[in-house]
């Protein structure tokens, strides 16, 4: 019976963390199984109400990779941004009345379909962490890329304070905050020559990327952080990428 009560106790407990954690989707709202931040879904997880989506969550909304099933056997596989298809996805439609069936697949834009080739540059944010991704041309010609890193608490200073450290280009405490690092990349196509490393700024790292054979696509991991970037023009780009740590 003692048993009974605690099992009982721990599925009350399970259950009230899971409403507790809102989902900001009216259709999606009823019940929530997942990564929660502050209350808000937030990670991968499970949300079903009229409609049910599986797949991240950012502050509360789709956001990332994930699958949306709508009440009516529609649903959306692909990738998403603060609620609305972004990126690349497939929209399977069931015709009224009948067995047959639609997709839809290719490239969508802010909840719109774009058509089935990629546009300059493509950017799919596998993580919540990363708040912000901005990819831009520096110049029509050329054939490198540069990646900028930055996070919210990166390069401050703690509260232990501590005498600056002289490095090659700036002087910084002792005791300041690790700035965040690029750790991996992983070419999927095209490729690179060389990589150049500058990491003497107080609140950023860069990387420069030369000699890039474009197009290319590639993973780029920010310790368990990560992204994939695809780019099908040959030019000079800038890609800065805001961490939420």
């Amino acid at each position: 019976m003692k048993n009974m009560l605690v099992v009982l106790l721990l599925l009350s407990v399970s259950h009230l963390s899971a409403q507790n954690c809102a989902v900001m989707v009216a259709a999606l709202k009823g019940s929530y199984t997942g990564e929660c931040k502050k209350g808000i879904a937030n990670g991968n997880g499970t949300a079903v109400g009229i409609d049910t989506y599986v797949g991240n969550f950012k502050n509360g909304y789709p956001d990332g990779k994930g699958k949306y099933s709508w009440k009516n056997g529609n649903w959306y596989d692909g990738f998403w941004k603060k609620g609305v298809f972004e990126g690349e996805g497939t929209l399977h439609t069931a015709k009224t009345n009948t067995s047959d069936t639609s997709e839809l697949k290719g490239f969508w834009a802010n909840g719109k379909f774009k058509g089935v080739q990629k546009s300059s540059f493509t950017v799919y944010v596998m993580s919540n962490k990363i708040s912000d991704v901005n990819v831009r041309k520096a110049g029509k010609t050329g054939e490198d890329i540069t990646i900028v890193v930055k996070s919210t608490t990166g390069g401050a200073g703690t509260l232990l304070g501590g005498s600056p450290v002289q490095n090659e280009t700036s002087i910084v405490s002792s005791n300041t905050i690790p700035k965040v690092k690029l750790t991996d990349i992983q070419v999927l196509s095209g490729s690179y020559l060389t990589k150049v490393d500058n990491e003497y700024s107080p609140i950023a790292n860069k990387y420069t990327l030369q000699h890039v054979v474009f197009p290319i696509s590639l993973y780029l991991s920010f310790d368990s952080e990560r992204i994939k970037v695809d780019l099908s023009e040959k030019a000079n780009w800038i890609i800065d990428v805001k961490l939420d740590k």
